[in-house]
């Protein structure tokens, strides 16, 4: 009886072991254990954030300082707009004195040859009248304030303007602003057109001379260079009365122009006109020492 039940307790133990076996059988030991990835780094998408933020930091700053600066009062200088056709010259040559009479308060002004004969511009005359002219209304009553007699315009940085309205050294005629001046309305002329000149009392005193009749002239002209010689001269005439004196105050002016007389026998070639005066009166027919100013060259062309 012992016996039989030992054999069946070791029966169960046998059974028993061997079910664990299976079990542990039914396990396979090569089964690979699944390890979550690591995330990976996009090294690239760094280095192209990180440069941008560069870029974009660094023109910031600079578009900062630029607006500091221009707030700070940097000025910029426009770009100067292009000079009329009117005014543009390469030459001396090339300028004129002319009035664009139909407008409003004309005063004369340098200006291209080519402008004379187009939109009412015309050559300046000294001493002609120009109000009758006048067609376009100024808006009203309005005081013109009176031209200041122009010089020989030149052409100065490629514009026809004034030699007091440049800062070039003027001629050596152009110099002699003090004193009395005689200067010409222009320095070339054809045979037989108006040789107009402006004399100018530039002193503070009053200066006395005879003015033109026909027993006086009011300027004498010489050829150059024989300028020594006896003044050109029209055809006399008899006189019965002597020229009285007349008076130029001081800044004042008067203009003329050279006697047909006296133009007619002034053929091609250099010429001077000169003006006698005196800052000394004797009497109604009589003046003192006389000193004398001429004016620059003038050359008549065929």
């Amino acid at each position: 009886m012992l016996y039989f039940f030992l054999k069946i307790h070791m029966e169960n133990q046998t059974n028993t072991g061997d079910q664990n076996s299976q079990q542990i059988g039914q396990n396979p030991v090569d089964q690979s254990v699944q390890i979550p990835e690591k995330p990976r780094i996009n090294y690239w998408k760094i280095s192209t954030l990180i440069l941008a933020l560069l870029f974009f930091g660094i023109s910031g700053l600079y578009l900062f300082s630029v607006y500091r600066t221009n707030r700070s009062g940097l000025k910029i200088t426009p770009t100067q707009p292009p000079l009329s056709s009117e005014f543009v010259c390469s030459q001396d040559s090339d300028c004129v004195i002319g009035i664009q009479a139909t407008s409003c308060c004309s005063c004369p002004k340098a200006v291209n040859k080519e402008l004379v004969g187009t939109k009412d511009w015309e050559l300046y005359e000294f001493g002609k009248d120009y109000s009758s002219q006048q067609t376009k209304s100024c808006g009203g009553t309005v005081a013109c304030k009176p031209c200041e007699l122009p010089e020989r315009p030149i052409c100065s940085s490629g514009k026809c303007q004034f030699p007091d309205q440049t800062d070039i050294q003027p001629s050596d005629n152009q110099k002699q602003k003090t004193g009395v001046i005689i200067q010409l309305e222009k320095t070339t002329y054809r045979p037989s057109e108006a040789i107009v000149f402006t004399i100018t009392n530039n002193t503070q005193n009053d200066v006395y001379y005879f003015p033109e009749t026909c027993a006086s002239s009011l300027v004498q002209v010489f050829i150059i260079p024989d300028d020594s010689s006896t003044p050109i001269q029209g055809d006399q005439k008899v006189c019965m009365l002597a020229p009285s004196v007349e008076t130029l105050l001081p800044n004042r002016k008067i203009t003329n122009k050279i006697p047909d007389k006296t133009l007619s026998k002034m053929v091609s070639g250099t010429y001077k006109v000169k003006f006698y005066y005196s800052t000394e009166k004797r009497d109604r027919f009589g003046i003192g020492e006389q000193s004398i100013v001429e004016s620059e060259a003038l050359t008549i062309v065929k």
